[in-house]
């Protein structure tokens, strides 16, 4: 019986106990854009507007070899099967990575670790959601940087800075494509620059900053307050897979020193000093004798190079 009356209430739209239509309750409602003042103060949109139009997500197809069968090395099931030696098989996969706009006519920085192994790579474009078939102009496998090239014109270049002025308690954002979410966003701080020793690349030259960042986020944007380009988000540090809030990025001005070397030159050239040598600890100042720990300690000659010849 009580459900009966629930469901009578329900289609007729009585209030229960009364017999009465409801009236629709009063609510204030204010439809007026946010305050100009107060959007200016707590709002990140214009600066997301002017930013997001230069970032594009990166779609690659990798063909990796299959090991072949255990069975087919057997000499007994060898016996039924062609004279052919085995081939390892291959197999397709997809992969999705950012990159960021750096001129009109398509230059597009990203990651070497989203091209590594690539077939073929597509450019989606956040304008129109057009797609580029791009080429890969040159890698830095040192720094982990990329340059690609797409066939396209008046596109929505980036800003860059100067890297060097970023202080730690900066805000900055995060854009790129985690998880294939394109143009998705992110906030956070600084939390440290010249980060090095974490044993991921050769060069590390960190920004670190707990804006979130994820898989499909290596490639992005790290811009400042002002949407200018800073650096180039990267890698994060998680035991979980997924962001932990500390990720980290290459500045801008060391993608741009490779940047500008691959244009030029289709590769990196480095100066080579020719020595291993490792930072000058208290224990061994003390060992050898000095005063203080300052410089570093010479732990090898490489034969034959600059340094040996000098």
């Amino acid at each position: 019986m009580v459900f009966g009356i629930i469901c009578w209430s329900f289609v007729t739209g009585a209030t229960f106990g009364t017999g009465k239509p409801a009236a629709p309750p009063q609510i204030n409602l204010d439809p007026s854009p946010l305050d100009q003042e107060i959007k200016l103060a707590t709002s990140f949109a214009p600066v997301v507007k002017k930013v997001v139009s230069s970032v594009v997500s990166i779609k690659v197809i990798q063909r990796e070899g299959i090991a072949a069968s255990p069975l087919e090395n057997d000499p007994f099931w060898r016996f039924f099967m062609p004279d052919e030696a085995p081939q390892p098989r291959r197999r397709e996969t997809q992969g999705v990575g950012s990159g960021v706009i750096v001129s009109k006519d398509g230059y597009i920085l990203t990651n070497n670790h989203v091209v590594d192994g690539a077939e073929q790579i597509t450019v989606v474009l956040q304008e129109g959601n057009k797609e580029y078939a791009a080429d890969i102009l040159g890698v830095d496998k040192h720094s982990d940087l990329a340059v690609l090239k797409i066939d396209a014109e008046d596109l929505s270049p980036i800003t860059l800075t100067d890297s060097r002025l970023l202080e730690v308690g900066d805000v900055v954002l995060a854009v790129g494509s985690p998880f294939g979410l394109a143009q998705s966003v992110t906030m956070g701080i600084v939390s440290a620059t010249g980060r090095a020793g974490l044993g991921m690349m050769d060069i590390e030259n960190f920004i670190q900053t707990d804006a979130s960042i994820n898989r499909g986020n290596s490639g992005g944007a790290l811009v400042d307050a002002q949407g200018r380009l800073v650096g180039i988000n990267t890698l994060i540090m998680s035991r979980s897979g997924g962001n932990q809030g500390v990720g980290f990025a290459i500045p801008v001005n060391m993608a741009r020193g490779v940047m500008d070397q691959i244009v030029q030159f289709g590769n990196v050239r480095r100066g080579l000093l020719g020595i291993s040598m490792q930072e000058m600890s208290d224990s061994m100042a003390k060992q050898f004798g000095l005063e203080s720990n300052r410089g570093v300690l010479i732990s090898d000659v490489s034969q034959g190079g600059p340094a040996d010849a000098g």
